[in-house]
């Protein structure tokens, strides 16, 4: 199945502005956005020289693909017609960030520090968010 991205260009001024219309225009392209985020943050690790542990995880790729699905439903919630194309995928971009912002606001005691959650084993979906 193949979707057309139907892109309209309107010229403003000095600018050339891209309208995204429709659901999966919209979703894709906020997709897109945590997509690029998630390719930065492996962009960061490859200095490192190894990767990390969690990274050979399936239920790491599973929570990274919910993400950036979840990506994409965060920018049609801003509608899906006559939407600027630079703000659906800024809103993609985003959306990981509240997320994450949005984990870190339920309280945790003094033992949950961030060293200590990367020192464990076992990680559950709230320190996975909070790292």
């Amino acid at each position: 199945m193949v979707i057309p991205l139907l892109l309209v260009t309107i010229y403003s001024g000095r600018r050339l502005i891209m309208i995204l219309n429709g659901f999966w225009e919209v979703f894709l392209v906020g997709c897109s956005g945590g997509l690029a985020v998630e390719i930065l943050k492996w962009y960061k690790i490859r200095g490192q020289g190894k990767f990390p542990v969690y990274s050979k995880k399936i239920s790491y790729w599973i929570i990274t693909l919910l993400m950036i699905l979840l990506s994409g439903f965060l920018t049609i919630l801003y509608g899906v017609e006559n939407v600027i194309a630079l703000l659906a995928l800024n809103i993609g971009i985003s959306a990981p960030l509240i997320i994450s912002t949005t984990a870190n606001s339920f309280p945790i005691d003094k033992s949950k520090e961030r060293g200590k959650i990367l020192k464990r084993k076992q990680l559950n979906i709230w320190d996975f968010l909070r790292i």
